[in-house]
């Protein structure tokens, strides 16, 4: 399984380098390529968020209960994108910054300041990310906010948030720590000349979504089992029913809206979903373990 990980992160680098560096880009291509890696990666990633819950509690949780604790989430949280989306984005920024730096550190657990790593490591990616393709970022966001204002602080931004997560990484007690900071380096270099979607969706699938998935199924027993039939039909459920109703929703108004509003849209419906979710597997990461983690 760790071989997977391997191949799924040296597979996306690849893609999306070639794409990058290629005279013959095509909108077509890109979009499908995102599309295919959201409903196999993105979306199942979070598809048992009910069984990692329950792994938490160390207790027979009621579906229904937690359905409501979840929805409950989600509609606050969209509340939030109504009446203050400015909040509601710099909310979404933060949590995902932290969620996605917390992910790093699965298989190598951070013993030092390690809230402030996460939060620091997942903005200088998310950073490189967003300001690589500062155009179509600011062009996404437009109707929210202009951010044109930052586009001179681009580069110190992305500069700090790499010292500070350096700095963070060296006061880690592992070995591994300077892989960390030449992972930076090079996984954050080749993410800043990438487009904005194609940046955003090979970090999020390689480096988040996958490990993530790999962690699960390590720490709920399919690993003991040796069942990966079982584990993948577990994410089916909430995996289809999540993808059924973001391309609903999006069919519905794509007769109305922009390709750019369309984007934000779907970003708008994802940070939706991510609410409870990043609330739930933090719960499950910093949890002390009751299965082996995976090999690291």
């Amino acid at each position: 399984m760790k071989r997977i990980e391997g191949i799924g992160k040296g597979t996306g680098i690849l893609v999306g380098i070639a794409y990058s560096i290629s005279e013959y880009q095509s909108e077509s291509f890109l979009w499908a390529w995102f599309i295919l890696l959201m409903v196999t990666l993105g979306i199942p990633h979070g598809a048992i968020d009910h069984l990692l819950y329950q792994e938490n509690q160390g207790k027979k949780q009621n579906l229904k209960t937690f359905i409501l604790i979840y929805l409950g989430i989600m509609l606050v949280y969209l509340l939030c994108w109504y009446f203050y989306p400015i909040a509601a984005l710099v909310l979404f920024i933060g949590m995902s910054a932290y969620h996605f730096g917390q992910s790093h550190f699965i298989s190598v657990p951070a013993t030092s300041k390690k809230q402030l790593l996460y939060l620091s490591m997942g903005c200088f990616y998310l950073s490189v990310i967003l300001f690589g393709d500062f155009n179509q970022t600011r062009e996404i966001l437009l109707n929210l906010v202009d951010i044109q204002f930052i586009n001179p602080w681009t580069t110190p931004i992305i500069g700090s948030f790499f010292l500070t997560s350096s700095l963070l990484v060296l006061l880690q007690k592992t070995p591994k720590k300077y892989g960390f900071i030449i992972e930076m380096i090079v996984l954050g270099f080749c993410l800043y000349y990438m487009p904005l979607l194609l940046g955003f969706i090979t970090y999020f699938c390689f480096w988040h979504a996958l490990p993530s998935m790999m962690e699960e199924y390590y720490k709920l027993s399919f690993a003991k089992e040796n069942n990966g039939l079982l584990f993948v039909k577990s994410l089916l459920p909430f995996s289809l029913i999540s993808i059924i109703g973001i391309a609903f929703i999006l069919v519905v108004f794509n007769q109305w809206l922009a390709e750019k509003d369309i984007t934000l849209l779907f970003f708008i419906m994802v940070s939706l979903i991510s609410a409870p979710h990043i609330w739930i597997m933090n719960l499950f990461l910093e949890s002390t373990p009751k299965q082996p983690a995976r090999p690291s």
